[in-house]
């Protein structure tokens, strides 16, 4: 023993070490040269953000950033706007920020993190989420202080909007168009400015109209009219019995199911946005309209008909001849090369009350609430930029959407040199709505689109438009609640428990404490835990000890800090939001403890104050499990079996059963969907060869397989989800099964072959007790597993649970109500709710190992 003595450099005090070895030295010097730079890459990390930001022409430009969704001509544009910003005000730079993928997720995390960008592009649907969260400016006082011609123009017509609609003059003709700033106006807050929009109209194919000698849409057609004309253009071209031509792509979609109501006399919502306005007559005989098209008149061309065919190619390519589109889609029509398809342009239908009306959305432009005063200028005159006349001339004349200002739309979006009759988009926005606005947008869309799925799918479902028209109301109006609590809050708000925190996190250490203590009750588990403390006692008694102690501590720190931050204290995190209530768009000071309120929700079946899809996504996820976990140890076991035969080539054929298994998660859901497609699926097809090859054979004629709607029956959704987790039954457990055969002794077999055994007593007789510990394995890690599925029913029903909620897993559920309707105190307890029926079922089965399992070598007493 020796000691060594070193001083930190700069530092008056000494650092003395004891150690037992020299290597002991090079660790501490090597510690004390990452010293200073450990020190500096925190100093620089715990800095804020503001001591380096640019806000003078000493220091730099100004720098804004602006994040937004754009296909490539859209960013051009732009850039082209922040490019000529830039020139005009020097000392500014735009920080552009093109976002890819799914730009709505993204953006729920950059608020919920703080990182927004100060200029944000915003649909006009999803704005109201983040104003009543105080995310977005208000920019009403910004318009107000007129303060040059465009405030004055905005002034303006947010002084029509605010007249009553009785008092408003009808021949008033703003500067710009109708709905345009309205779309950015929730309740008096205005969250934004537009720039373009789109209109929903009918788009139809020439040369079917000519071929079944029917003339094309008048301006004054109706929904009747639309009705026969679908219904004449739908032919059964091969005489296989199934058209192949249909009149019409409409469906029971949200966003264009809107249109046919309104003109039908019906509402979404009513007056106020308050109450559910679906349930009532005019919008049931909407639903009842277009439930005859699909049942009777089949001219509606089922969705697994045109899954994967964009709107465009449906039209071009003649499958459909009539489609509902945004007007978005006319550039690309446009670009038609002459002597292809010639298409035609028509205003929606008039209802029977003799109104029509169609859907208007327009994109915009918000400020970020939480920049500095000076950046929220700057974004005002870049917003104020974009309607310009001569960026609102440049989106007229490439036809990127509808200029917001009228005089633009009129001199510049109408094109006479193409096939398009523009002035029909410009006339349509005189009879335009908006979509109901409401910061529950996408749970109010999810809650109308759950019944309008039943009726898409009504001839397996069997609802009627009555029972799913009526079946809206409850689930409309539970949102709305939700919404009209939301925004009283901004004016009252919620009383929120101060001691929130200080409960729930008493309640979470209580609970740790508690497992803690019923562990140590259990012999085994007292006994490693006091062998393990005793251990450790021994180990810090000797300076050497200690030393060796810290060495490990020290290289293990990066390991154990990953460990605490992003396992333990995220575990523990969840404990404490289970017994409260909050948004994570707010910030934590605002969780509202509410006990054990979340749980007894969970269990409740009442329509308003609990959550009946609870026990339907248990009921999907047991019957997924139940099935699937046996099915796939089952073929788990037969491939390795068979892949553990001494044959030439047997590691080819290994690589082969196992390449399925390491494709990726999404990859092989896209592609079993393909695969389900009732309509050109692989599947189907193979099974009505076969009943044709029954029906050829006569003996056998009276077999008839189903052929099955896959996904879009309720009946058979999970079966095709059990089928495609058979996919990767040549994966891991595969492997593992083919190792425990491997480890089976070739001398069991021989005495067994002696004993005058064949193949199937040796199976069960020797290689099913030999691999218990194997399937002992498995099943526990199949088990979770299965009790997890989430991925799979994400995407194959874009989150919503599929028809009738068949394929909503508990998981899918949890997922919901934490990133969709933020109750994440909620889901938190469904959580916790899934890990102790998880931790049940395995003790169970670990329970229960000691009657199956055997272990070789292993003496039962």
């Amino acid at each position: 023993m020796f000691a060594v003595e070193e001083f930190v450099p700069g530092g008056p005090r000494a650092l003395r070490l004891n150690t037992g070895a020299s290597n002991n030295v090079a660790a501490v010097r090597a510690l004390q040269k990452c010293a200073v730079p450990l020190a500096l890459y925190a100093l620089l990390v715990c800095m804020p953000r503001s001591a380096f930001a640019e806000t003078s022409d000493e220091q730099g430009p100004i720098v804004v950033r602006f994040c937004y969704w754009a296909n490539y001509v859209e960013n051009e544009f732009i850039q082209r706007v922040c490019d000529s910003f830039e020139r005009d005000n020097p000392g500014i730079t735009i920080k552009r920020e093109w976002f890819v993928g799914d730009y709505g997720r993204k953006m729920q995390l950059v608020f919920i993190t703080g990182e927004a960008a100060d200029i944000i592009l915003m649909d006009d649907e999803v704005f109201p989420t983040y104003s009543v969260r105080g995310y977005l400016e208000d920019i009403r006082p910004y318009i107000e202080r007129e303060s040059d011609q465009i405030e004055r123009e905005l002034a303006a017509e947010l002084h029509y909007l605010d007249t009553p609609k009785a008092e408003r003059d009808p021949h008033w003709r703003g500067v710009f168009l109708p709905t345009a700033l309205e779309s950015f106006n929730y309740r008096g807050f205005q969250g934004g400015l537009p720039w373009d929009g789109n209109v929903q109209l009918i788009y139809y194919n020439k040369d079917l109209l000519d071929e079944a000698g029917l003339a094309y849409p008048r301006d004054d057609w109706t929904w009747d009219e639309f009705r026969a004309m679908a219904k004449k253009l739908t032919k059964d071209l091969n005489g296989d019995g199934q058209p192949d031509q249909f009149g019409t792509n409409l469906s029971f979609g949200f966003l264009g199911f809107e249109a046919i109501v309104w003109s039908f006399g019906g509402a979404i919502l009513n007056e106020d946005r308050t109450r559910c306005a679906m349930h009532l007559p005019p919008a049931v005989e909407a639903a009842r309209f277009i439930y005859d098209m699909k049942m009777e008149d089949r001219s509606i061309a089922w969705s697994g008909e045109l899954e994967g065919f964009l709107t465009e190619v449906q039209l071009l390519t003649g499958r459909v001849g009539l489609v509902p589109a945004m007007s978005y889609m006319i550039p690309a029509l446009n670009r038609v090369k002459d002597g292809a398809m010639r298409w035609g342009l028509a205003h929606m239908p008039f209802g029977p009350t003799g109104v029509r009306y169609t859907r208007i959305t327009w994109d915009g432009i918000s400020i970020y609430a939480h920049s500095t005063p000076e950046k929220k200028e700057i974004a005002w005159r870049l917003l104020k930029y974009f309607l310009k006349d001569e960026h609102q001339q440049f989106i007229g004349e490439t036809q990127r959407g509808l200029p917001v200002r009228r005089k633009q739309a009129e001199e510049y979006y109408i094109d006479p040199d193409t096939p398009a009759v523009e002035e029909i988009v410009l006339e349509a926005t005189e009879y335009a709505r908006l979509t109901p606005i409401t910061p529950r947008y996408q749970e109010l869309r999810d809650a109308i689109q759950s019944e309008l799925d039943r009726l898409e799918f009504a001839d397996v479902s069997g609802v009627t438009p009555e029972e799913a028209m009526a079946n809206l109301e409850p689930k409309v109006n539970k949102v709305l609640d939700k919404e009209l609590a939301e925004w009283a809050a901004r004016e009252t708000p919620k009383e929120i428990d101060p001691h929130s925190l200080p409960k729930a996190f008493g309640i979470a250490l209580g609970i740790v404490a508690s497992v803690f203590a019923a562990t140590m009750l259990i012999p085994a588990a007292r006994r490693g835990f006091l062998n393990q403390l005793a251990e450790a006692r021994r180990l810090f008694t000797s300076r050497q000890g200690r030393s060796a102690a810290l060495e490990g501590l020290l290289f293990a720190s990066p390991w154990l800090i990953g460990l605490c931050l992003f396992q333990a204290f995220p575990i523990l995190f969840s404990i404490v939001l289970s017994f409260c209530e909050w948004d994570p768009y707010n910030p934590i000071s605002e969780m509202n403890f509410v006990g054990l309120e979340n749980f007894r929700r969970a269990f409740s079946q009442d329509p308003v104050a609990g959550d009946p899809l609870v026990l339907k996504a248990l009921y999907n996820t047991f019957y997924y499990a139940i099935f699937a976990v046996p099915l796939g140890l089952s073929l788990s076991l037969g491939l390795a079996i068979l892949l553990n035969q001494r044959v030439r080539g047997i590691t080819i054929f290994r690589t082969t059963f196992y390449l399925p298994s390491i494709v990726a998660g999404v990859a092989t859901v896209i592609l079993w969907m393909y695969i389900l497609n009732p309509t050109f699926g692989p599947l189907n097809a193979a099974l009505r060869h076969i009943n044709a090859f029954l029906d050829w054979t006569r003996v056998l004629a009276f077999i008839d397989l189903p052929e099955p709607k896959w996904l879009a029956d309720p009946q058979w959704a999970k079966p095709a989800m059990i089928l495609m987790a058979l996919w990767g039954a040549g994966g891991a457990a595969m492997l593992i099964f083919l190792a425990g055969l491997q480890g089976v002794p070739d001398q069991l077999y021989e005495v067994a072959e002696l004993d005058g055994a064949g193949r199937l007593r040796k199976f069960l007789n020797i290689t099913l007790p030999m691999l218990t510990p194997t399937i002992y394995f498995n099943l526990i890690m199949g088990l979770i597993g299965s009790l997890k599925v989430f991925m799979q029913a994400y995407v194959m029903t874009d989150g919503k649970g599929g028809i009738e909620k068949s394929l909503l897993f508990y998981v899918l559920h949890l997922y919901n109500k934490a990133f969709v309707e933020y109750e994440m105190g909620y889901a938190s307890a469904l959580a916790w709710i899934l890990f102790v029926i998880i931790l049940a079922l395995t003790l169970l089965i670990i329970r229960s190992s000691a009657v199956w399992v055997y272990y070789e070598g292993e003496r039962k007493t």
